[in-house]
């Protein structure tokens, strides 16, 4: 495609060329001959400095936000608005995949991963072969793609992941839809029929520096949704979360509200529910419809509510409710999400992605409703993240634990020392003492495991699927669910069952 036609649109001076473009990246590593690159300004990097680069791997034209420092021999643009003109390029190029499929966004502090995964399995029992973006993977028809270096890749990437689901026969799609994604516009342009809120609680306060602020970015996906050009458009809210009442007024005629519950019994909601350490059971009923009985093989009322909200968007997206429910139950797990860890040791252990105030509660509370003996949690809290979570985090875990190991979690470039200082100020003021600090994450993990004795339960917190842990310099090899395996097999028989 030539260049003129993809920007054939947006209000910039006539390139110097007009080149054939054959890709589009933002990364100078991925450019070929024939790409036009994307020069941004990132928060660690940036891309300026690799022009050089991605013209000697054969760039055609450069896209950048700052004037040239010489002549590059290519066609330069320097553009005002980069996220807007990533999107009307990316859009024209891969010739607008979103169009094409049914796509569903999900938001919220936590439970955006799991369901997810829910509606994946519901859209693949429909036969749909459906695309997922989000922060474990990206995926089609349940191939992985690619790892997620992000749980919103930029437009670029995302039109592109798209573009391959919508020639490989995907009908839908469905992606996390994170708050910073939507702040710096990684979803413009693209045509939603779906999109989801979860809930809201305090996280991400490091950027976004206030709740009203923070939420407002998350409002901003149902605007999207508003403008959408799709045809029976639907915004599906959480009942239990007050923050769905100024969603629902923030929506245009041209989307429907759907809404979902545990504790409200507006719109979708649940009765007789039934948790095991092997999955949930309950009874969904919906709006004028008889109760359906329903089954997971996750447990705990926040995953029985991310359940519920897959179930509801896609009954009212057309699928049948008899699919959605086989669907769910299809499900075996989801990633580093109440992971269980199971070497034949006579107690049970969990990994699970809780690194929230909120998200640990949440978990933890759904423990306590199972404990048949003592509860051991590890946690940590991110270094270069918001601070003001951290002792709300550790008042949370002691106050749900007979005993927590703090330890590290991703400290980043943040002294460890100073993460630990945060969260024990919390724990003082509370005056709980059952705690020890254990900077190395494996030597925590290890020593709850060797404190765990019959039908005691084990939480492994914070990291989840993460397969690494960011350092100041360097990313240490870490998988919770590994870590947890080899030092269970250390322990060989001593807790056999």
């Amino acid at each position: 495609m030539l260049l003129s036609d993809i920007i054939a649109g947006f209000q910039l001076s006539a390139p110097s060329a007009n080149p054939e473009i054959s890709g589009l990246s933002l990364n100078s590593a991925r450019i070929g001959p024939g790409c036009l690159f994307f020069a941004i300004q990132g928060a660690k990097t940036d891309g300026h400095v690799f022009i050089p680069d991605a013209l000697a791997r054969g760039a055609a034209a450069i896209a950048a936000t700052r004037p040239p420092e010489k002549e590059f021999g290519a066609p330069y643009l320097q553009v005002a608005d980069m996220p807007g003109f990533m999107a009307h390029c990316a859009g024209t190029f891969y010739k607008h995949p979103s169009a094409a499929l049914r796509l569903t966004g999900i938001t919220g502090t936590n439970g955006k991963t799991t369901t997810s995964y829910f509606f994946e399995s519901i859209c693949s029992q429909a036969g749909e072969k459906p695309a997922a973006v989000g922060t474990i993977n990206y995926r089609i028809a349940g191939k992985v793609i690619s790892s997620a270096p992000n749980t919103t890749p930029v437009i670029v990437e995302l039109s592109e992941l798209l573009a391959k689901a919508r020639d490989a026969g995907s009908g839908s799609a469905v992606m996390e839809v994170s708050s910073q994604a939507i702040e710096s516009g990684r979803i413009l342009g693209l045509e939603f029929d779906a999109a989801v809120f979860l809930n809201l609680s305090q996280d991400h306060l490091d950027h976004h520096r206030t709740m009203p602020a923070y939420f407002a970015e998350k409002k901003k996906l149902f605007l999207q949704l508003n403008q959408s050009p799709k045809q029976n458009k639907i915004a599906v809210l959480n009942a239990d979360s007050p923050e769905s009442g100024a969603i629902e007024r923030a929506l245009n005629r041209s989307v429907r509200p759907v809404w979902f519950g545990l504790k409200n019994g507006r719109g979708y909601s649940i009765a007789a529910v039934k948790h095991t350490l092997d999955g949930s059971s309950f009874q969904i009923t919906a709006p004028a419809g008889k109760a359906l009985s329903a089954r997971i093989n996750l447990w705990g009322d926040h995953n029985v509510s991310n359940a519920l909200a897959a179930f509801a968007c896609a009954v009212e997206s057309g699928i049948k409710p008899e699919t959605a429910l086989a669907g769910l139950a299809a499900l075996p797990c989801v990633p580093g999400r109440m992971q269980r860890i199971d070497r034949g040791q006579n107690f049970h252990v969990f990994v699970d992605f809780a690194h929230t105030p909120d998200g640990l509660e949440q978990t933890l509370a759904s423990i306590a409703r199972l404990k048949t003996a003592k509860v051991y949690t590890v946690f940590g809290c991110g270094g270069d993240r918001d601070r003001a979570k951290r002792p709300l985090m550790a008042r949370v875990v002691c106050g749900r634990s007979d005993f927590a190991f703090i330890t590290s979690d991703n400290p980043r470039t943040e002294p460890p020392e100073r993460i630990f200082a945060d969260i024990t100020a919390g724990l003082a003021e509370s005056g709980a003492t059952d705690f020890s600090v254990i900077d190395d994450r494996r030597r925590a993990i290890a020593a709850a495991l060797a404190r765990a004795r019959e039908n005691d339960i084990v939480l492994i917190a914070g990291k989840g699927h993460e397969q690494g842990q960011l350092l100041a310099d360097r990313v240490l090899p870490f998988c919770d669910a590994a870590v947890a395996r080899e030092e269970l097999d250390k322990l060989g028989g001593a807790h056999a069952v």
